[in-house]
């Protein structure tokens, strides 16, 4: 196995001077070299990743993180959704040095059945160069994410607990016995120093930052909330065996042609039980 001998820093500035794109994956539920809190929340993932930004969009750590116009840029890079991203990432727009996409399990989440509209993300995020050198990833857990998304990564900055990190990079090596089956190595790259912890966010940073993911949560939470109803919905009347039994369906029966049918008044659950057994025991 080759010996890394630069540190991230040097590689997020070969992506930019040389045009090319890294994936970088802020995580903290995961433990490598140093013991981690092993805790999926409140470890700083975000706010290293802004600060991150900042550095790389003209900021220093000799202002204190405190130059607002720097701010600005950074909010502008912010992403929750996977569509923020791609309107980042059109093809010919300004060169970005990097973007966020934060908690990308929310709306790209790890599943047996990856979205297509995903993966024709991940797909183009691929052939990325000219608009963005760097893409970081917040996540508990690389296993939270989409594993189109997960591909993409090649670096994984690990939080052992607030102020600390580690960076490890995701390398991948020929198999020659099983030429398809690529095998993938975690290299150690560097970490911060025990004596400069990463620091928290500027107070006027950290309220910008609830207000703005608040607002992203609030965008999402009304087609959550919808899909719970159903899921309750139809909990409430299906058995161990899978069979429908319920007390409680609104509707009217109606005659079509020689059959005679039960419309329910709630469309979207009337999709669900499609072609389901149910056993009606008492209609209102």
């Amino acid at each position: 196995m080759p010996k890394i001998t630069k540190n991230l820093a040097q590689y997020v500035g070969e992506a930019i001077a040389k045009d090319y794109l890294i994936t970088i994956a802020i995580t903290s539920y995961t433990q490598a070299k140093y013991q981690t809190a092993n805790l999926p929340f409140g470890l700083g993932k975000t706010t290293l990743a802004m600060q991150l930004a900042y550095l790389l969009n003209g900021g220093s750590v000799n202002d204190n993180y405190s130059d607002r116009r720097v701010w600005e840029k950074v909010h502008n890079i912010m992403c929750y959704d996977p569509l923020a991203v791609a309107k980042l990432l059109e093809p010919g727009s300004e060169r970005k040095r990097c973007i966020i996409w934060d908690d990308p399990q929310a709306t790209a989440p790890s599943s047996s059945s990856v979205p297509i509209a995903i993966r024709k993300l991940a797909n183009f995020i691929s052939t990325e160069r000219p608009e963005c050198a760097c893409i970081f990833l917040t996540t508990p857990n690389l296993n939270f994410i989409a594993a189109p998304l997960r591909k993409l990564v090649n670096f994984e900055i690990i939080i052992s607990e607030r102020g600390f990190y580690e960076v490890h990079k995701i390398s991948y090596y020929k198999d020659f016995k099983r030429p398809l089956q690529d095998q993938m190595h975690f290299d150690y790259v560097d970490e911060v120093s025990h004596d400069a912890p990463f620091p928290a966010l500027p107070t006027i940073e950290q309220a910008w930052y609830n207000h703005w993911r608040t607002e992203r949560k609030q965008q999402l939470y009304p087609a959550m909330a919808k899909e719970l109803e159903n899921y309750t919905k139809l909990g409430n009347f299906v058995k161990e065996d899978g069979e429908l039994v319920s007390e409680q369906l609104e509707g009217k029966w109606i005659k079509t042609g020689r059959d005679t049918v039960f419309k329910l008044n709630d469309p979207q659950l009337a999709e669900q039980l499609h072609n389901k057994h149910m056993t009606l025991t008492q209609i209102q």
